[in-house]
């Protein structure tokens, strides 16, 4: 807060991810104290703490939120390593389904984001995720890129898609009736 408050008059927002911030919960109390020095504050987050995004919102302490949906709800578990039988499973997609749908009902200004991984996102998935989304205000699509100093050396053999393709499947959702842009 320190930090910020030299800030005051300097800076417009504040971006707050992560990790995932939702994770802490202070978090709306400290919402509240970077809007009381005047900022406009953004949320990134990856939807699997409901609770404190409802309360995040209803207190109307962020100006917009920025949700990942990484795959469609089938592919969670995978794509996150997450055993299908596991027992935490079936409540994180039931928080990440809750989170878009408090989304979808807000007054808060927000964005659904992809990045899409060739090895992930297959055309069967690519149409699920549609499924998912469909009703958003506006869904980010983003390609994969590999830059070198990824957490977990596994992700270095993974692809992002080409160009056209990227495109295609912009089109493709609009196509859907889903407002999409590719950043």
């Amino acid at each position: 807060m320190q930090f910020l408050k030299k800030r005051v008059g300097k800076l417009e927002g504040v971006v707050i991810s992560g990790g995932e911030p939702t994770i802490h919960k202070n978090l709306p109390e400290f919402l509240r104290k970077i809007k009381a020095l005047g900022f406009l504050v953004k949320l990134d987050t990856n939807g699997t703490n409901p609770t404190i995004l409802k309360k995040i919102l209803d207190e109307q302490v962020v100006d917009f939120v920025a949700m990942d949906v990484k795959v469609s709800i089938e592919k969670y578990g995978e794509f996150c390593g997450i055993p299908q039988h596991s027992h935490i499973l079936p409540s994180l997609k039931q928080n990440i389904t809750q989170s878009r749908d408090l989304l979808f009902s807000s007054a808060i200004d927000y964005e659904l984001r992809t990045t899409l991984v060739k090895n992930f996102h297959d055309a069967t998935e690519f149409e699920r995720l549609c499924t998912f989304v469909k009703g958003t205000k506006k869904w980010v699509l983003q390609n994969f890129r590999v830059t070198g100093g990824c957490l977990s050396p596994k992700w270095e053999r993974f692809s992002g898609f080409l160009e056209d393709e990227m495109q295609k499947m912009v089109e493709y959702a609009r196509g859907k009736g889903i407002a999409t842009e590719y950043r």
